[in-house]
């Protein structure tokens, strides 16, 4: 399969770097109740990765233990080569957009999409460019 040329180039064309997350054996427990039984997923620099699930088997708490606004009960998680399991969220440089509109009904699905790179002040040129 051939590899979907990028359309997020520096200047000077350098692609944007994003760094690869490695789920290595992670489980969530609400007291005695597990919730996620030992998750072992690589994503690469630049990979692309959909969780599907029924409601409630986990793909939530999961994308939040990785956000950091879960905390990881055991096991590991790394963002590039740092393992973030006690690392605050604010220090991840992570984002999340939930399928559920509701989250900011007042703005279109561009301007969701856009919001985390307008709270890091990207500029507004970037930020069109990214969206198309």
């Amino acid at each position: 399969m051939e590899e979907a040329p990028r359309n997020d180039t520096k200047p000077d064309g350098e692609r944007d770097r994003m760094a690869s997350i490695d789920i290595v054996r992670a489980e969530k427990a609400y007291g005695t109740t597990k919730v996620i039984h030992g998750v072992d997923v690589a994503i690469p620099d630049g990979g692309f990765v959909v969780l599907v699930g029924p409601s409630g088997c986990g793909k939530s708490t999961l994308l939040r233990m990785i956000a950091g606004l879960e905390e990881i009960t055991a096991g590991e998680i790394r963002i590039g080569d740092r393992v973030v399991n006690d690392v605050p969220p604010k220090d991840r440089d992570i984002a999340m957009v939930f399928q559920n509109y509701g989250l900011y009904p007042h703005m279109t699905v561009a301007e969701n999409m856009g919001f985390s790179l307008m709270l890091r002040k990207t500029p507004k040129a970037e930020i069109r460019q990214r969206l198309e």
